[in-house]
């Protein structure tokens, strides 16, 4: 089992115009280590497009991604080690509050100094 580990600076709810950090880690499910020689595509997907895209194999990749407008975006890790299986982690920016597959995002909150982290398992 693996878990996608993201995370972004600075913290709190997307808003567009704002300069974000976002980090991605591959770890082993069971130990929390990371996997230094993972390899995954990212992609940045807006309204269908994609908009950004790299891959690494080295576990791990940090990139800056600022957004335009609100709405919502798809941060995807693909071909985890070479699997079928991807990792979309769907994301409200500015006054979005639902997703075209009908996630709503009920409560926004300001949050100063809380680091929000998403995880995802993958079982490869």
């Amino acid at each position: 089992l693996y878990e996608i580990v993201m995370n972004w600076q600075p913290t709190g709810p997307m808003e567009p115009g704002i300069v974000y950090l976002f980090n991605f880690e591959v770890r082993e499910a069971m130990t929390q280590k990371n996997i230094d020689d993972a390899s995954f595509n990212f992609k940045v997907v807006k309204d269908g497009i994609v908009t950004d895209s790299t891959s690494t194999n080295s576990g791990a990749i940090t990139q800056t991604i600022s957004f335009d407008a609100p709405g919502t975006v798809n941060l995807l890790l693909t071909d985890v080690n070479s699997s079928t299986q991807q990792v979309d982690f769907t994301m409200p920016v500015g006054t979005e509050t639902t997703t075209k597959d009908g996630i709503s995002f009920i409560k926004r909150t300001t949050m100063q100094n809380q680091q929000f982290t998403f995880v995802a398992v993958l079982k490869i």
